[in-house]
């Protein structure tokens, strides 16, 4: 079976994907759960987008096209996907795309799949209000006028613990397979010459990858293309990937919110795997504080007991034996090794940081 990367992530964010709304009420994305609660999520293309903006992995505009007419679909350059030239990019290296041009498509799967990150507790419909107050003073002033114009709107928020989970399979994320026409298609052909042909299949290679084209009709000039990018150059992009999951931040309406995890639960396996996202949650418990005060009297000392309930919450994890534990600022300095750990180590890890408890 195809070795996988499991990761069920756990962070604490603020109203972090709002909807479209409506009017002047600007409403976070939402769920409706079984049992009836409303949660708030980061949709899983929030998550992509934030997660190759931490690792700057984004693909230059010189790898995308467009047809004549400006209606049509902004795809990759199919030139540019026959030569391996998208490939140097960790967006196309991680997720899938869909091509359908002249002489040629392509549909790769997603070889990283991301789910929503869902809130961990119900949302209660706080919503506060808002107005560009500073702005609509001084044009007030400006204008010498006695109505005052704070463009005021309303905005749900939320903030919350959430949870996601991330699958990468690295025998999706090794190879490329598509067939392509080069008849009467310059473009193609003359990328073709730039190959070495090598009796009649045609190879271009370097230290990232390797790209056959065999020609399976040559009346009718159809190649098979195979892109085969190679296993360290694999490495390294997922291990810069695992290390944006780290450290995440994601750049929203004016704010960097860091999005760094309290908890990742990794799988290194080959296996059939089950994720621990359902089985993590938050728990409210009311604990009884007892405070002893000695004050004193006339008579002697008096001892005063106060008792009070407190609320303490607890976050519910399944119980992982390889775990292990970081300050803020260890998880910081320590990055890199918790990305090798993930990447190079079988079996089940928990790393977290600043839990007030586990059980």
């Amino acid at each position: 079976m195809s070795r996988k990367i499991v990761l069920d992530v756990v962070f604490r964010g603020r109203s972090l994907n709002y909807d479209q709304g409506a009017g002047n009420l600007q409403e976070l994305k939402k769920l409706v759960m079984p049992n009836g609660d409303v949660h708030t999520l980061v949709s899983k293309y929030a998550l992509r987008y934030s997660l190759l903006e931490t690792m700057d992995g984004f693909a230059s505009p010189d790898v995308l096209t467009r047809g004549t007419d400006n209606k049509s679909t902004i795809q990759p350059d199919p030139v540019k996907v026959v030569s391996g030239e998208i490939f140097k990019y960790p967006e196309f290296v991680l997720f899938g795309f869909l091509l359908a041009a002249k002489g040629i498509q392509v549909q790769r799967e997603n070889p990283t799949k991301l789910t929503h990150a869902l809130s961990l507790t119900p949302f209660e419909g706080d919503v506060l209000f808002y107005g560009n107050h500073s702005f609509a003073k001084r044009f007030q002033e400006k204008e010498k006028s006695t109505k005052l114009e704070p463009n005021i709107f309303n905005k749900e928020e939320h903030e919350a613990l959430y949870g996601y989970t991330v699958v990468i399979d690295f025998e999706k994320l090794k190879k490329v397979e598509f067939l392509i026409d080069a008849k009467n298609n310059k473009p193609f052909q003359e990328l073709i010459k730039s190959f070495d042909n090598q009796d009649g299949t045609y190879i271009k290679e370097d230290d990232n990858m390797k790209i056959t084209l065999k020609s399976v009709d040559k009346n009718k000039e159809v190649y098979e293309v195979k892109i085969e990018l190679k296993e360290d150059y694999i490495k390294d992009v997922v291990k810069k990937f695992l290390k944006a999951v780290l450290t995440l931040k994601r750049n929203h309406q004016g704010e960097t919110k860091d999005l760094t995890p309290i908890l990742v639960i990794s799988q290194n396996t080959t296996g059939p795997y089950s994720t621990y996202l359902q089985d993590i949650g938050v728990k409210k418990d009311w604990i009884e504080e007892v405070e002893r005060r000695e004050e004193e009297t006339q008579n002697g000392t008096k001892v005063i007991t106060i008792k009070r309930k407190v609320t303490k919450v607890r976050l519910q994890v399944p119980k992982i034996e390889n775990k292990k534990s970081y300050t803020t600022e260890e998880w910081k300095n320590n990055v890199e090794q918790i990305a090798d750990a993930i990447l190079e180590n079988e079996g089940v890890k928990l790393f977290y940081r600043e839990l007030p408890d586990i059980e």
